[in-house]
């Protein structure tokens, strides 16, 4: 279930602003779902997305409606980003009390090919690395009935066989000796204010 983080009535614009957060980037979300209480209804919402508040895009739209036994609650939606932005259109219409919003999203599975049976070390973390290009993501596809074996995670680990890259090259004369650049700098500005005045006090 996503927090609602905010509801923002706009009378002039005749919508209300609903905005919903899933708690991080990251999570695949596909549709989302929300509880309303009014009985009967009929509204278009626009949806868009963010990874910071603020920072919208556009996203899709919907419709939400409820009439006797028929409703529609759901908002088709794809996107992995934090922030979800409702735009409620209202019209003349009070607005519609939201009481939660929940998020669907896919269940995803990692598979691997070992060579044989045991334990494996899975690295990750890294997050500037390239996605790997294995066969074995086409080969899924494409064969829909693998004899797969269930594994369990361990729980996560430092590597001690990691480290930080470090850039080793030696930093340039002006980086390692910046106060002495400036007190030469801060020297060379007083000499030329002098030789500036006394100019002046000659052609005087």
């Amino acid at each position: 279930e996503l927090s609602i983080v905010s509801r923002e009535p706009d009378r002039v614009r005749r919508h209300t602003l609903v905005v919903a957060d899933a708690g991080s980037s990251g999570v695949p979300l596909r549709a989302l779902t929300l509880e309303v209480i009014e009985p009967r209804f009929e509204r278009q919402v626009h949806l868009e997305t963010a990874s910071r508040a603020g920072l919208w895009s556009p996203a899709g739209c919907g419709l939400l409606f409820r009439a006797g036994d028929e409703s529609q609650l759901r908002l088709p939606l794809a996107t992995d980003k934090r922030f979800v932005r409702m735009a409620i259109r209202d019209g003349d219409d009070a607005p519609l009390t939201v009481r939660a919003v929940r998020g669907e999203y896919r269940r995803q599975e990692v598979v691997l090919e070992t060579p044989s049976a045991g334990p494996l070390e899975v690295l990750v973390g890294r997050e500037d690395d390239r996605a790997p290009e294995y066969d074995l993501a086409a080969f899924a596809a494409r064969v829909h009935e693998l004899a797969l074996a269930p594994a369990t995670l361990g729980p996560l680990a430092s590597n001690p066989r990691f480290a930080p890259a470090t850039d080793s090259s030696p930093r340039p004369w002006t980086e390692r000796h910046r106060v002495v650049l400036g007190v030469l700098l801060g020297l060379l500005a007083l000499a030329l204010a002098w030789w500036a005045y006394t100019l002046v006090r000659a052609s005087a």
